[in-house]
């Protein structure tokens, strides 16, 4: 019994010990979450009133529903949007009693449609909807919702939660933009009628057909129902020259009557008023209008009225009167029709000139230079927005691999090239019209000068297949004085010309030595040939016109303004020379000029140039100077494209700090910045250089003055080239590439 005694007591210690420790065990556990409720108890608290703070701070507005749509919890900036308070348990008929929903396109909008309700009531997921927020006090704002349901565990909707963020900014942005565009596309319209109207003004007999034209333009940029137009007699009476075809139709009234004898309409009431005081006349009321007379029975009803007069030299000589635009009359109809007035006034006057003797004359080339004047103005003004539109539309052709918006952008893309070729050559025309084109003879390499216009046209000839070659006699002197500016864009046309006109076969520029030169004085003469389709001999003529084209399907298979040779004939004449063709239909043409140098070297045979090896592109580290938001997207972005690292500085004492601060391989130097321009900026670099700028630094300057005077002033500031804006790729990567070091 006593073994059996000591057996069982040492098991029951055991058992004691293992119960022990068990309820050590416990008893530690128990610890533990004691210890873990006392950090919650303190931790709930601080994460509640975290959350409470983010959701009541929210720039967002924040609404949470029930599984029926009634609201439970919302945020101020919620409550501001739904412009009441404390609607919570309200269901979604009660909550919009204090606003109204519309959809984009206008359409009202049924509350249990809205995202928050069909998240609430279907469970279903709603992304990035827009409508608009319509207020009892005329106040409107543009929303965008988010919705999401809640799920429990069990994956069943408990509610519903939704985000408001008020876009009304970003679509008045956007509408902007787009009235923006209006505005390009109205100026272009503008532009292009007038241009018309000095294209077309001989090919008119008589002054009544020429005013039916200028009366077409005008109701066309103004989009008139109705428009005359009238000129003032020898005898000192108006005289209409043209009414539009609808409004002849329109009216019923006998032109000889005694009703318009006794009011003479067009020198009466709100007309009168045009012809005696030369004032443009603007109303959307013309009933009302404190001229008005009335209109005799027949006449057709006016619901709007504009009427701008026709001036030269400050006398009015008539006036072209509109009506009837759907929505009335607005600035821009005004200033386009006081545009077009402008240039009618012009080509009527030209058509009449041999009946109004020389001071006629004289007031036409007045005109004709205010013309210019009024186009060169009229062009810069475009090239602002363009710069933005083209730099846009190559940043989103670099983001996007859609092929059909890839197509869409190139079509864009397309129509800025033709419209800055246009204002291009509109600015040089008008330059030379008005008298003001200066010519600037300074040392020159005839070489590079003739290279510099192959150069850049040797991609497209290689596209075409066309053999795009240049030759040089050997002994040719390269070191003239002379005006390159000029030459070169002589040059570029001729040359451009020729490969847009060539389909198959070769271009060739010759540059020769003509036999009547001497010691003092050299005579180059330059000729373009090509095997293109060649010029019809009763057009050899007319092409150097300003407009003209050798006919209009021409025109329609390879565009262009008509303006590219007229400009090249003026050019060479003002540089002492006269521009000849030979041309046969089908064979191709051959352009050629002789202009005079004066050497700079006695005339010996000039060295064979050195052939070089081509360099190899490298990154390079350019520093930008650029203030304008928009030009440094598109200018980073572009240069990070093209594999270089460009730093940005907004100020021109901002890029100087820069330049002593790092190592850079060229500047692109914005001309107008806050602080200190880029005029001053380069003129610093080169002449005062800080410590660690290095002078001889390659500076471009951007700028979106295509006057060429104002180049020239920037030039002389120190700058190695310049860029103008819109930038083009090309002519950026050929500037680029100089600058490259060669890496063998």
């Amino acid at each position: 019994m006593q073994p059996d005694l000591k057996k069982s007591r040492s098991q029951l210690i055991a058992v004691l010990q293992e119960a022990q420790e068990k309820i050590s065990r416990l008893k530690n556990q128990l610890e533990g979450k004691r210890q873990e409720r006392e950090v919650s108890k303190n931790i709930l608290p601080e994460t509640e009133h975290l959350l409470r703070t983010i959701f009541e701070n929210a720039p967002v507005g924040i609404i949470v529903s029930d599984q029926q749509a009634r609201i439970i919890m919302t945020n101020p900036t919620a409550d501001t949007l739904y412009n009441q308070q404390a609607f919570y348990g309200l269901d979604v008929k009660t909550r919009f009693q204090n606003l109204h929903v519309f959809r984009p396109d206008g359409a009202p909008y049924d509350p249990r449609e809205l995202p928050l309700s069909r998240s609430a009531l279907h469970g279903e997921a709603c992304q990035n909807e827009e409508f608009l927020f319509k207020y009892p006090d005329g106040r409107s704002r543009w929303i965008m919702v988010n919705s999401r349901p809640i799920l429990r565990e069990d994956g069943k909707s408990s509610g519903a939660v939704a985000v408001y963020q008020d876009i009304t900014e970003i679509k008045e942005l956007q509408q902007s933009l787009r009235e923006r565009e209006d505005q390009l596309r109205w100026r272009n319209d503008v532009l292009e009628g007038i241009n018309n109207i000095f294209h077309d003004v001989m090919n008119f007999e008589t002054e009544e057909e020429l005013g039916r034209r200028c009366l077409d333009v005008a109701e066309q940029v103004t989009q008139s129902s109705y428009g005359f137009i009238s000129t003032i007699s020898r005898s000192g009476y108006p005289k209409v020259i043209a009414v539009s075809e609808r409004g002849r139709k329109a009216c019923t009234m006998p032109e000889n009557s005694a009703m318009v004898r006794e009011k003479n309409l067009y020198a009466r009431g709100v007309n009168g008023r045009v012809l005696r005081d030369g004032l443009s006349v603007c109303s959307n009321n013309p009933g009302r209008h404190p001229d008005s007379i009335g209109t005799p029975p027949g006449h057709p009803a006016l619901t709007a009225f504009l009427g701008v007069p026709l001036t030269q030299s400050g006398t009015t000589i008539g006036m072209i009167g509109l009506a009837n635009k759907s929505g009335g009359y607005d600035d821009f109809d005004l200033e386009a029709a006081e545009a077009v007035a402008l240039a009618s006034s012009e080509a009527l006057l030209r058509k009449c000139a041999d009946s109004r003797g020389r001071k006629a004359r004289e007031e036409a080339d007045r005109a004709n230079r205010a013309k210019s004047e009024f186009l060169s103005n009229m062009s810069h003004e475009i090239r602002t927005p363009l710069n933005g539109i083209k730099g846009m539309i190559h940043l989103a052709r670099m983001t996007t691999g859609e092929p059909k918006t890839s197509e869409y952008l190139d079509y864009a893309n397309q129509s800025v090239d033709h419209l800055l070729e246009l204002i291009n050559d509109v600015l040089d025309l008008s330059k030379i019209e008005a008298g003001k084109l200066e010519h600037r003879f300074r040392p020159l390499s005839l070489r590079k000068v003739v290279q510099s216009c192959i150069e850049p046209l040797a991609a497209r000839a290689g596209d075409k297949g066309i053999d795009l070659r240049l030759t040089v006699e050997n002994d040719l002197p390269d070191n003239l004085r002379g005006d390159a500016r000029h030459l070169r864009q002589v040059l570029m046309n001729l040359v451009s010309n020729a490969v847009k006109f060539t389909a198959h076969g070769w271009v060739e520029l010759k540059v020769t030595r003509a036999s009547e030169s001497n010691r003092d004085r050299i005579k180059v003469r330059f000729q373009v040939q090509d095997t293109g389709i060649g010029i019809p001999r009763d057009k050899q003529q007319i092409i150097f016109e300003s407009f003209e084209q050798i006919s209009s399907s021409y025109q329609a298979q390879f565009g262009g303004t008509g303006l590219g040779l007229a400009i090249s004939k003026r050019l060479v004449e003002l540089m002492g020379g006269e521009i000849q063709v030979e041309s046969r239909e089908g064979e191709g043409s051959t352009f050629s000029f002789t202009l005079e140098f004066k050497p700079l070297e006695p005339l010996v045979k000039a060295p064979a140039a050195p052939t070089v090896e081509q360099p190899r592109r490298k990154a390079l580290q350019i520093l930008v100077a650029e203030d304008n938001k928009m030009n440094q997207i598109y200018i980073l972005d572009l240069l990070q494209s093209l594999g270089h690292t460009p730093v940005l500085a907004e100020t021109g004492r901002e890029a100087i700090r820069k330049l002593a601060q790092g190592q850079f391989d060229l500047v692109l130097m914005d001309i107008r910045m806050p602080e200190m321009d880029g005029a001053e900026a380069t003129r610093i670099i080169r002449n005062e250089p800080p410590e660690g700028v290095d002078p001889d630094i390659p500076i471009v300057a951007l700028t979106a003055h295509a006057l060429t005077d104002e180049i020239e002033i920037y030039m002389q500031s120190g700058f190695t080239a310049y860029l103008t804006k819109p930038i083009d790729m090309d002519e950026l990567n050929r500037i680029l590439s100089r600058q490259v070091r060669i890496h063998r």
